[in-house]
């Protein structure tokens, strides 16, 4: 598949090359957040596989965009984060995404890009960034993790109960991002999005698996302000090599099966934000697939000339299975969230946060952070 991907890389830009422009420009620009985090502080509920976290206190993102011509652009995007790894050690600076955006013809109908690639899942990729979430934390959906493990199966409804506290994978890891070829396009009310990828929105990890994964988006905006989506996804999600896999599973392996609808409304000073997703994981030794549902909305007021006011109210719930010896149970710990907070901008380029994030994990006790964050963009 690697192959492929060159392959098609390479004709893209012979393509987009045959344009002839002056010499290209570099752009460069960086985006910090200097924050500080009371409470429940260590307790690692908005922690990511690497130790990157939007509640750490220094995080920087430098970006650099060149245009080649005015139809072959190259994006660079650099990630450090003050952090912990699982492990104890510190987070390493690293590259978030690398890829070409290619518009081969006059017309914003069929555009490209290939590389290292954001996830076309849903719509909250574009509002991931420090300078435009009006929060600190991210929804649920997008970073929070389940029991479910990329390196290997449960056996058995038995060895499905002893995962409920482990701390797997989530629905859309979106620290991560991909490798693969997306086409995307706009069409008068209509935008659209389909691409395959080498690793599915949950396990990074199995980038290496030999299998693969499609998703997409399609989009409407019926009116001003307005705008809709309806998101899916198909991929393998295990290791190479994962553990307790059937025979027959050995080809392909179990897949993730995603279906996403996303909202957005803004009039006047008023925004309001909301996705709802459903989600399985296929479990073949099970005879089922491990299903989660999970979903925000999110609502930003602003108050005067700089000033706003933010909260978010999310929710995710695992699906209720059927024990053999009798009984049912719910194969993970449901967690609701409330995040509130505000902002100032100072001035261009210079904005003040403060948020309260409570969540309640059921069968736990509540984790609640506290948070101040600086976020300097120049």
């Amino acid at each position: 598949m690697t192959r492929n991907f060159l392959i098609i890389a390479v004709m893209l830009g012979a393509f987009c090359w045959t344009e002839k422009a002056p010499a290209a420009e570099v752009d460069y620009s960086f985006l910090t957040s200097i924050g500080y985090t009371g409470l429940d502080r260590e307790s690692g509920i908005n922690t990511n596989f690497r130790g990157d976290d939007p509640f750490n206190p220094i995080r920087v993102m430098v970006f650099v965009e060149s245009w080649v011509n005015p139809r072959l652009g190259v994006f660079l995007e650099f990630l450090w984060d003050q952090g912990k790894t699982p492990n104890g050690r510190s987070t390493k600076p690293r590259i978030n995404g690398a890829y070409a955006m290619a518009r081969p013809w006059d017309t914003d109908a069929l555009m490209f890009k290939i590389g290292m690639i954001p996830a076309l899942f849903g719509s909250w990729a574009p509002r991931t960034y420090v300078d435009v979430n009006p929060l600190v934390g991210l929804p649920l959906t997008y970073h929070y993790r389940t029991p479910i493990k990329s390196k290997s199966l449960p056996l058995d409804v038995a060895d499905l109960r002893s995962w409920k506290d482990s701390r797997g994978l989530p629905i859309v890891y979106d620290a991560c991002w991909d490798h693969g070829i997306i086409a995307f396009g706009f069409a008068g009310r209509w935008d659209y999005s389909i691409g395959i990828t080498k690793a599915s929105l949950s396990s990074p990890s199995a980038y290496g698996n030999g299998g693969a994964q499609v998703l997409g988006r399609l989009g409407l905006k019926p009116v001003v302000g307005l705008a809709l989506g309806l998101s899916f996804e198909y991929g393998s999600y295990l290791k190479k090599d994962a553990e307790n896999l059937p025979p027959a599973e050995k080809d392909h392996g179990p897949n993730q099966k995603a279906l996403g609808l996303d909202f957005s409304y803004s009039y006047a000073y008023t925004s309001v934000h909301a996705e709802l997703v459903r989600n399985w994981w296929e479990s073949p030794n099970l005879g089922t697939d491990l299903g989660v549902t999970s979903g925000y909305v999110e609502i930003q007021q602003k108050l005067s000339p700089g000033l706003y006011l933010a909260a978010r109210f999310d929710r995710l719930s695992y699906d209720t299975l059927q024990d053999p010896i009798g009984g049912s149970f719910s194969w993970g710990n449901a967690i609701s969230r409330v995040e509130v907070g505000g902002g100032y901008y100072f001035s261009k380029g210079v904005l003040l946060k403060a948020v309260l994030q409570h969540n309640e994990i059921e069968d736990k006790e509540s984790v609640d952070l506290l948070s101040a964050q600086l976020v300097l963009t120049f």
